[in-house]
C-alpha cells in the first residue's frame, strides 16, 4: 500500500515511481501476483521508500505481502527497467529494480495464497509454459528470468 515514504511523486502530470520486484523460483516455477481488478500479473514487490536500498525495499515488501523473510537467500539484482507507460489514463515513468532468487524451501507459499497487504491479490506458481501464456507487466519479466547476466531495459509504451 502507498504511504508518504514511497518514492512515488507526480511531476508535470507524470507519476515517477521507484519500484522493486522479485522473480521468485521454487521447483522450476515462478511466483506471480494476480489482482482481480486488473487483467495482468506482476512479480511480487512494490515501491521503494525514502532512504531505503532496492534490496531493503524488496525484503520489506515480501515480508508485508507474503509474510516471508528472504534475507538469508541469495537475492541477485538481475535487471533495471526504465518503464514508461499509461495506466488508468495516467502517464508513468518508472525505475524498476528486478531481483531473482531460487528458493531452497517453500516458505509455506502455496497457490492462491492471499496478499497480506491487499485482499484483491493472490499468488500463484507458474511453470515456464504457463508463464509464457500469462499476461505479465512488464512483459520483459519473462525474458529476465532467462538472462544469465544483469540487463538494462528501456520500455516506452507511451504514445
Amino acid at each position: 500500500m502507498a504511504n508518504n515514504k514511497d518514492l512515488s511523486v507526480m511531476i508535470n502530470n507524470v507519476k515517477l515511481n521507484v519500484r522493486v520486484g522479485a522473480i521468485i523460483k521454487y521447483q522450476n516455477k515462478i511466483l506471480v501476483e494476480r489482482n482481480k481488478n486488473v487483467d495482468f500479473s506482476v512479480v511480487p514487490g512494490g515501491r521503494v521508500q525514502t532512504l531505503e536500498t532496492s534490496k531493503e525495499a524488496l525484503l520489506r515488501e515480501l515480508q508485508e505481502e507474503l509474510g516471508i523473510d528472504l534475507s538469508k537467500e541469495n537475492l541477485e539484482l538481475a535487471s533495471l527497467i526504465e518503464n514508461y507507460f499509461t495506466f488508468d489514463d495516467k502517464k508513468y515513468h518508472e525505475l524498476y529494480f528486478v531481483y531473482k532468487v531460487e528458493l531452497k524451501q517453500d516458505y509455506n507459499l502455496s497457490n492462491g495464497i492471499e496478499n497480506l497487504d491487499n485482499s484483491n491479490s493472490s499468488y500463484y506458481f507458474l511453470n515456464s509454459e504457463e508463464l509464457e501464456k500469462e499476461k505479465m507487466l512488464p512483459d520483459v519479466i519473462k525474458q529476465i528470468d532467462k538472462e544469465k547476466e544483469f540487463k538494462h531495459y528501456v520500455i516506452n509504451d507511451i504514445n
